[in-house]
């Protein structure tokens, strides 16, 4: 009797152990499985130093983009289009180069550059003249500009610490300078888009307000011809 009441407890919890296992088929097989967690799981990170265009100038046919994070790969975009470009040799990643840009760019028009990484970061849009630019430094020493009629130009005198104003004469009955735009939106400080109308001479008086210091002005010299 004590024989056959133990192989009875025993068969009974041999029994319900099976039952167990048989009830619990996926704790069972989950036993071993380590489960994802969000540290366990990599994404792609992007750099924290996006491009940044600072400047852009037209050298004869070339066209010099500067700026800063200019990775090597690139890429320069007018307008939303895709242009040819390669990094600078010397600072490769500070300045970006158009070879051919008179031939790449539209003819005296306010266009966008945004400069791309190939990891996919994009700069902010940087407003840039493809034609004549009039600066403080370039009009110097009372030169003067010799304009055609129906050509554009921007005149860009850009100091952090003097507020500038273009004042030009009014003509007789038709002016020899004309204003298109005020560029505030597209070139930041620039004092506005111009076009030569008719021949003539047209003196343009840039006034100065330093932030310190008498206000001056300065004489720019345009003479238009046909």
């Amino acid at each position: 009797m004590r024989w056959n009441s133990l192989l009875s407890v025993a068969l009974v919890w041999l029994g319900f152990v099976a039952l167990s296992f048989l009830l619990s088929p996926t704790s069972q097989a989950n036993r071993h499985v380590t489960p994802l967690t969000p540290s366990t799981i990599s994404t792609p990170t992007q750099s924290a130093n996006p491009p940044k265009i600072t400047k852009a100038v037209m050298q004869k046919k070339t066209l010099l983009v500067e700026g800063e994070n200019f990775v090597d790969g690139a890429k320069l975009y007018v307008n939303g289009a895709k242009v040819k470009v390669f990094n600078d040799e010397l600072t490769p990643t500070t300045k970006l180069v158009v070879n051919k840009a008179n031939k790449r760019l539209p003819r005296e028009e306010v266009v966008s550059l945004e400069v791309q990484t190939p990891d996919g970061q994009t700069s902010e849009t940087f407003g840039f003249f493809t034609g004549l630019i009039l600066t403080y430094q370039s009009t110097l020493a009372n030169q003067n500009v010799l304009l055609q009629v129906g050509q554009k130009f921007v005149l860009y005198f850009n100091d952090p610490r003097i507020i500038w104003t273009a004042y030009l004469p009014p003509g007789n009955s038709y002016p020899i300078i004309e204003a298109l735009d005020n560029l505030d939106d597209t070139i930041p400080d620039a004092q506005g888009l111009y076009i030569a109308r008719q021949k003539g001479y047209a003196p343009c008086v840039m006034l100065a307000f330093p932030v310190e210091g008498p206000p001056f002005s300065h004489l720019v010299n345009l003479t238009v011809i046909e």
